[in-house]
Order: C-alpha cells, then structure tokens, then sequence
C-alpha cells in the first residue's frame, strides 16, 4: 500500500516514484471491480448465486466474502451478515471497512450500546477520517457515551498533537459537553500552533478568536 511505504531516501524516494504508477493503476482496479460488483451483487437476480460461485472458486478473496456479508445484510440477514463480518474482521483486523460494517451490523442486531467499541476500533485505525468520525459521534450521542469517545480523542491527540483534524473534534466533543472553557484552552493552544506553523506572530491586535460552529 502506498500509505504504507517507507521513505529514508533519496533511493527510496525514486523507488517510491517509479511505484507510484502501478500503486494507483491497483487502485483504480480495485475501484473497478467493486462497481462491477456492487451491479452484479446488488443490482442483478443471477448475482447473488454467481457469487457463491465466485466464493467457492476463489475461497481466500476477502473482497467476494464482503460482498457476501453485505447481501445478506441487503436480504435482512443481519445475524448471519454479523457472523459473516466478525470472521472477516478476525481475518483482517486491520481493515477499516471491516470495522465500519461491523459496528453498522451490530448497531441493527444489538443495540447502538454495543456497536460503540466497534466504533471506536474504526476510528483507531484511521483517526482522521471524518464519516467514521461522524458514525461514531451519532452512535456515542445516542447511547450517551460521548465521554468515551471524548477520551480516544485526546489518547489520539497525545499521539500525534500536530493533528489539525483531531483538534477539532476534541474541541467539538467538548462543545457537546458543555466544558466552553476547556474548548476554548484547546482551541487557542491549535490557533498558536498554526501561528507558530506559519511564522506569524497572532491575530491583529483587536481581533479574537476565529468562531467555531458546532454541528448541531
């Protein structure tokens, strides 16, 4: 994977380069055939039994086993797509979308409460996503659990604090939270990072701080 790369080099710069081209032709492959499938799958009536086809054939295809999983969701199979995912995500932990439909499934099978880890673990593996972000914000609003995710946040935030993204969730959960002071702390301790960032020595002198609006 291209985010996966390791860069110590000029060599490896130059690798990395000549790479570059295959790296987004198998992604755009990749995009590809999932269209492909989301047509025949979803879309066909000869497409779920190709499918199972296609599984026994190719038993080690992750992406057919997903598609399979998410039919079954399609069918209002949800306990039988949320055994299909746990296997899956047991295979492929570190798969994102993985994660994602895992929390979905079991939000429709258990209960919002239960899916909140599974939230958590999606946004741990990519932090700075924001629809993952927003999942797990709806989901922790409604079990009122914001405080959880508020926690992972700043656990984040202790590992990369140049995080822009992470900032403004942190500021944002803890507008939700009603605690305006510690929001405030958070959000002219990032507006001095930035200013450091960009060599500036503040704002014009009368002018404050730049409002955030807060999603309702």
């Amino acid at each position: 994977m291209l985010a996966a790369a390791s860069v110590s080099g000029p060599a490896d710069a130059r690798r990395l380069d000549r790479a570059r081209p295959i790296l987004e032709r198998q992604a755009e492959l990749r995009e590809t055939v999932r269209a492909v499938l989301d047509t025949v799958v979803f879309e066909t009536d000869w497409g779920p039994p190709e499918l199972e086809r296609m599984r026994e054939g190719f038993p080690d295809a992750a992406i057919l086993d997903r598609y399979a999983a998410r039919l079954a969701a399609r069918q209002g199979r949800d306990s039988v797509a949320l055994a299909m995912t746990r296997r899956l995500v047991r295979r492929f932990p570190e798969a994102v979308e993985l994660h994602r439909d895992l929390a979905e499934l079991i939000e429709r099978v258990q209960g919002v409460a239960a899916a909140l880890p599974a939230w958590r673990q999606a946004l741990e593996l990519e932090p700075e996503h924001e629809p993952t972000f927003r999942a797990a914000l709806t989901a922790h609003r409604e079990a009122d659990r914001l405080d959880q995710l508020l926690d992972q946040i700043e656990r984040l935030r202790e590992i990369d604090r140049e995080s822009r993204v992470l900032a403004e969730f942190q500021i944002e959960l803890l507008h939700r939270l009603g605690r305006l002071e510690e929001a405030a702390r958070v959000a002219r301790s990032l507006e001095e990072q930035e200013n450091e960032d960009d060599g500036s020595d503040g704002p014009p002198p009368g002018s404050g701080p730049a409002s955030r609006e807060i999603p309702s």
